[in-house]
């Protein structure tokens, strides 16, 4: 999921970018190298993404979530089909109660049956509302780390760019370079990255 998110609003940047053809470098506005054209850098933001520390232990606190979450929802539907047993109990109680004509005894238990059923509709809202609010919670709680560690790469980004001279940095799987002078940054950001 986090990769979706990811892929998809570096896709979405790309589109706009070429859509509206507008360049976004990192600080300030790009200067030409000596050759008149500017410096430019490429990094697999996937890889830098994926290979973030962070990332795996952002990874690890969802699946934990999603872990306890599943864990309630299961509880609620194990009361769900206890409730549901005790239906088929009341009515088999019913069925005797008729045959023996005890209008006391299938008045209680209409009383009892519509508790039940009462309470069965209730868990099945709280089952429904648990597992919207997590999706909705999981899908929060994992745009919010992958912003935190989009920031991180940021400033790394920044920090190596600036030690290799470049204005511009382009994600690989976005742009192809036709040259051998095309430059990757990949493993210096992965390796800057490691520890934090």
């Amino acid at each position: 999921m986090l990769k979706k998110i990811f892929v998809s609003s570096l896709l979405f940047m790309f589109i706009c970018s070429r859509a509206f053809a507008i360049e976004i470098p990192l600080s300030g506005s790009v200067k030409s190298d000596k050759s008149g054209g500017s410096r430019i850098v490429f990094v697999d933001m996937e890889r830098v993404f994926n290979s973030h520390p962070m990332a795996e232990r952002f990874k690890a606190e969802l699946k934990n979530f999603a872990k306890t979450r599943k864990e309630a929802i299961e509880e609620m539907i194990a009361q769900h089909d206890s409730m549901q047993g005790q239906i088929k109990d009341i009515n088999i109680k019913i069925a005797e109660a008729q045959s023996s004509g005890d209008e006391a005894v299938l008045s209680e238990l209409a009383g009892q049956l519509d508790a039940i059923q009462k309470s069965i509709e209730e868990q099945k809202n709280k089952i429904a509302d648990l597992s919207k609010r997590t999706k909705l919670e999981l899908t929060a709680l994992e745009e919010k780390n992958s912003l935190e560690v989009l920031k991180d790469i940021e400033i790394v980004l920044k920090e190596v760019s600036k030690k290799h001279d470049a204005e511009i940095i382009l994600d690989k799987q976005s742009v192809l370079c036709g040259s051998d002078s095309c430059e990757d940054i990949t493993d210096t950001v992965i390796k800057k990255l490691q520890g934090r």
